[in-house]
Formats: C-alpha cells, sequence, structure tokens
C-alpha cells in the first residue's frame, strides 16, 4: 500500500504536514476512536511524567501541543498549578478552552493557538514544559526542544514522553509523509 491509498493520503503533499496532523486529531471522530486520550498511557502516563519532573503546586506550566485540553486540566485540578496550553489547531484551542471553562478551571488554565517551533512566550517565563505524544509529529525537533528549553527558567524542568522507534523496522507503509500523523515515520528511536 502506498502513501496515496491511505485514507487521509489527499491531505498530506509534504509542504504541510503540520495542518495535516492538527486536522487529525481535531477530528471528532478520531478523539472518539481513540476514546479522548489522544496519546498513549493516558492518564497514567501523564501522572507518572509529571511525577518524573516534580511538578508542583504553584509551578507555572506550558503544554506544548495540548490537543484537547487534558493534560492540562489535569496538572491544573490535580496539582494546583497555572497551565498554558498551545496547539496548532484553533478547533483544539477552542475545544480546550471550553473544556476548562465547564470544568471551572479556566482562572488556571488557557490555551493559545500556536506553533511548537515558534512559541509566543518570552524567555524564562515557565518553572515546567511538558510535551506528550507530539514531538515525533514536529517537522523540526531541535527547533522544537531549543524552543521549549527557552521559554523554561533557569531551574525549569523539560518533561517529554514520546513515541520512539526503529525507523528502518517499519514497513514500507509507515515510512511514508502521511504515516506522520501516525507518529511513527519521524519518531527517534529510544
Amino acid at each position: 500500500m502506498s502513501d496515496s491509498s491511505l485514507p487521509f493520503a489527499g491531505l498530506v503533499d509534504g509542504s504541510d504536514v503540520k495542518s495535516c496532523c492538527a486536522s487529525v486529531y481535531e477530528n471528532q471522530i478520531v478523539q472518539f476512536l481513540l476514546d479522548g486520550q489522544l496519546h498513549p498511557g493516558g492518564e497514567v502516563l501523564t501522572r507518572n511524567l509529571l511525577e518524573l519532573a516534580g511538578v508542583e503546586e504553584g509551578d507555572r506550566v506550558l503544554d506544548v501541543a495540548s490537543g484537547a485540553g487534558d493534560t492540562a486540566l489535569l496538572i491544573a485540578s490535580e496539582i494546583g498549578c497555572e497551565v498554558v496550553g498551545i496547539d496548532f489547531s484553533q478547533s483544539l484551542v477552542e475545544q480546550a478552552s471550553e473544556a476548562a471553562a465547564a470544568a471551572g478551571l479556566a482562572d488556571r488554565v488557557t490555551f493559545v493557538k500556536a506553533d511548537a517551533h515558534e512559541l509566543p512566550f518570552s524567555a524564562a517565563e515557565f518553572d515546567v514544559v511538558v510535551s506528550e505524544c507530539s514531538l515525533c509529529t514536529f517537522e523540526d525537533k531541535d527547533s522544537a526542544v531549543k524552543e521549549m528549553r527557552r521559554v523554561l527558567k533557569e531551574a525549569g524542568r523539560l518533561a517529554i514522553s514520546d513515541v520512539t522507534t526503529d525507523v528502518e523496522e517499519l514497513p514500507e507503509l509507515l515510512r511514508g509523509t502521511a504515516s506522520q500523523v501516525m507518529c511513527v515515520a519521524d519518531a527517534l528511536t529510544l
């Protein structure tokens, strides 16, 4: 099977992977099929990541590629942090903002449409930056990580959980541009 025979082949032309990826994850059917968990491991993995990063009450946290806002809302409600979530999808930003309001957390959680490669924040604004299952979809991983580091305070913590793979071991179907949306085509090795 080639990239052109994949269900979303028409969305990816090689130049707009970000928009394609965002449109897949904002799709209500995809969200339903993933049971609302837009990353493997769900809340269990999120809690482990937050514990490893030493996230504490009062921390200011940036959630990169926040999707529908689940991680940001969990951080605010369970730990008591101020959280800013960014996502490339305006639709997901709106959905996450509505979820924050519905949960009574709009005073502690905000969502912004932004590109992880060009974060709209000053240097040293955050105590913690969290990125779950999204680095593998970024076109320029080095640039995105440098941006995450730039917005961290000097003693800040960067917490990344992501899909890893040995791309050479993947079937040809999972190596094309379209499969980047499936989080494996451009995943880093462990």
